[in-house]
């Protein structure tokens, strides 16, 4: 069984995630995010290295009021680990709720993690995300330091969504063997 590196337990990963309703046991959807915590600690350990993990591991938890160095990276790590779980979950997690044949809207809407967010929007967020993790990467790394970035974040009110239609777009419902159940 696969835990997270630096939250506490599986259950604390489940419900950083909005998956705490998954049962522990005999599901696949425990399979599935096994398997990415697994993915996740080996990305940690091949772009940091074991003795950095090994120190950002053994610094102390404060995830509430986090103010020393140690604690800012330690906690800095754990916003990480979960983004990092979130955008793999995405590629692998909906496809599990939407093949089901049997109460497939019920087991969908039981999981909040992606409920209600189309292909676009989850593929969009994850973009957002995996910017936010390689700068935290660079960070815990230790090629910048806390409060020494280089880059700045703007961003933009309104929909991130271009109403327009795009090339290729239809009107029309997906049908054929490429349809998902769920748009």
């Amino acid at each position: 069984m696969s835990n997270p590196l630096f939250l506490t337990d599986l259950a604390e990963m489940k419900t950083e995630l909005r998956l705490s309703g998954v049962p522990a046991s005999g599901e696949d959807a425990n399979v599935i995010l096994e398997d990415v915590l697994l993915q996740v600690r080996t990305g940690f350990y091949r772009r940091l290295g074991t003795t950095r993990v090994g120190q950002i591991v053994m610094f102390p938890t404060n995830y509430t009021n986090p103010t020393t160095n140690d604690e800012l990276l330690r906690a800095l790590a754990k916003t990480v680990e979960v983004k990092w779980t979130w955008c793999l979950l995405g590629e692998r997690l909906p496809q599990l709720w939407m093949d089901d044949s049997g109460g497939a809207w019920q087991a969908y809407n039981e999981q909040g993690t992606f409920r209600k967010l189309s292909l676009r929007e989850r593929e969009d967020q994850c973009k957002r995300y995996k910017t936010e993790i390689e700068e935290a990467m660079q960070i815990l790394s230790g090629e910048e330091t806390l409060g020494a970035e280089t880059g700045i974040n703007c961003g933009t009110f309104g929909s991130e969504i271009d109403p327009r239609p795009q090339l290729m777009d239809t009107v029309f419902p997906p049908c054929g063997e490429d349809a998902t159940l769920f748009p």
